[in-house]
């Protein structure tokens, strides 16, 4: 019989010692995480994580950093934590994918059809760090989709409010007051993708941003829109995709604040297999949508023709060649770029793939601007006889000004090693790295080189699933221009880690 209570306890420990600019530090972090089986396709999901420093406990309160906990059943699903709107990439004038902790809902089936609601209360960006971790915005956005004509036709109605609590506000009694609401926005719009015979669909969103008057500001209220079409099908054996947009400036709020402003114009690809060659080729256009008095112009255009070419199963070569020009009354900047990459398995297991790229960079309106950038990079993991495998990495970099005849060149490679000293139990993994930066435009010339070993050990005996884990590094920095003495340091690193199944009726 299935279990209805499952799932799992995690907790690690990691000690370290002083490492350069890092002080010594020990760390604890804990994971949880289970679900419960209602029947009938009904369940509920939880899980959470803390995270607490030992040696400095103002550091960290052991506060949960992470929670999640949701219900969902065929229709239905009631969601509270730190995950991103859910579908947000499917209406993106009107959110962002931003992780926050808030509550989302979706009801599928009702009698208007599908509908989403957000709501995130004094919230910040679960990544965001710095001066924003100190202002918090309350955020609300719902979503109702509906197919229409024998589903030829999905139509979606959204809107969202957003109330940011950002910056400080005039004040009579002094140059700032204390923090206030000075942000507060209304979004609303519409989406409609529209099957057309054959394999073409029709795809129109338009969304306007409404900015309410500040208090204590003199800036206005204002509205923004922004909108865009999509075009995509099959035709002559080419898959087709022609877009239009028009974005006003100032559409970022805290709920959508990765929003395309201040720009318009058009996109289009073509795709088409030939033999075994998959070929591609696009090209973009895009200028600012506001003009003010005679500030210039700037249009960038961005074409690329590539391909991808299968040599067999597992194998494949990408050339691709792009061009760029950003054209205005006072510049004239174009990059051509040709870049392709290589990858094919390895007999034994992994993967070898080489990269290479290179860019001629020119602004033919102002002086010394001519450069070439060169890069290349190959990684290649393969397995070997004895429980061992091994992973290479070299990497290349040389940007070159043709104007001052100077040269910036950085080149870095590792290799690793990793071997089951006992299969299942004892891993031994060396690492060395080494890199060499010699910048002219600089000034500067440095080489280092770094070595570490990690011994781990996997379950220990009567213990369940754990692992321990000791990694001892030595690191050294040579300076060479300026001369400056050999910089010599290291570090030990102890790690101690468990999980803990959990289950039940």
């Amino acid at each position: 019989m299935p279990q209805r209570l499952h799932g799992s306890l995690t907790w690690l420990a990691e000690a370290r010692s002083k490492f350069r600019e890092d002080d010594h530090s020990a760390v604890g972090w804990g994971a949880w995480s289970g679900a419960y089986d209602l029947g009938e396709a009904r369940n509920i999901e939880a899980e959470a994580s803390v995270r607490l420093r030992f040696d400095d406990l103002g550091n960290g309160r052991a506060t949960p950093q992470h929670v999640r906990v949701r219900y969902s059943d065929p229709r239905r699903s009631l969601e509270y934590g730190d995950a991103p709107p859910d579908r947000a990439s499917e209406t993106p004038l009107l959110m962002s994918p931003v992780p926050r902790r808030s509550a989302q809902a979706n009801w599928r089936g009702t009698p208007l059809g599908d509908l989403d609601g957000y709501v995130a209360l004094s919230s910040n960006p679960v990544s965001a760090g710095g001066d924003i971790r100190n202002r918090g915005s309350d955020l609300y956005s719902a979503r109702l989709r509906r197919s229409l004509l024998k589903n030829r036709v999905l139509a979606t109605l959204y809107g969202g409010y957003t109330h940011e609590k950002t910056g400080f506000a005039p004040s009579p009694f002094g140059p700032f007051a204390d923090s206030i609401p000075v942000h507060r926005a209304a979004i609303y719009g519409g989406m409609a993708k529209l099957d057309l015979p054959g394999t073409w669909t029709l795809l129109a969103d338009g969304a306007t941003v409404r900015h309410r008057k500040a208090p204590g500001l003199l800036e206005p209220g204002r509205s923004r829109t922004g909108w865009r079409g999509e075009l995509r099908g099959t035709a002559a054996g080419f898959d087709a995709l022609a877009q239009g947009f028009s974005y006003q400036p100032e559409l970022a709020t805290a709920l959508n604040p990765y929003a395309l402003s201040d720009r318009r114009g058009g996109y289009g690809k073509l795709e088409r297999s030939l033999w075994r060659w998959r070929i591609i080729g696009s090209f973009r256009s895009e200028e600012p949508a506001r003009r003010e008095g005679l500030e210039p112009v700037v249009r960038v255009q961005t074409s690329t023709f590539g391909g991808r070419l299968a040599m067999n199963q597992d194998s494949w070569v990408t050339p691709s060649f792009v061009h760029v020009r950003n054209k205005g009354a006072n510049t004239d900047f174009t990059e051509n770029r040709i870049a392709t990459e290589y990858s094919a398995s390895e007999p034994l297991g992994g993967r070898t793939t080489a990269r290479f790229d290179v860019a001629f960079i020119n602004d033919e309106l102002r002086a010394g601007t001519k450069r070439r950038v060169t890069s290349g990079s190959l990684v290649t993991t393969r397995r070997h006889p004895g429980r061992v495998a091994s992973t290479l990495a070299l990497g290349f970099e040389q940007n070159r000004s043709s104007s001052l005849d100077l040269i910036d060149t950085t080149v870095q490679g590792s290799f690793e090693v990793r071997w089951e000293a006992v299969a299942g139990r004892f891993l031994v993994i060396p690492i060395l790295t080494g890199s060499s930066r010699d910048y002219e435009l600089l000034g500067t010339r440095e080489d280092r080189y770094s070595v570490r070993l990690q011994l781990a050990l996997l379950r220990v005996a009567g213990l369940g699933e754990n692992a321990v884990s000791l990694e001892g590094r030595v690191d050294r920095v040579q300076h060479l221009t300026p001369s400056l003495p050999k910089d010599l340091d290291g570090s030990v690193q102890l790690a101690v880690g468990q999980r803990f199944a959990i289950g039940g009726l």
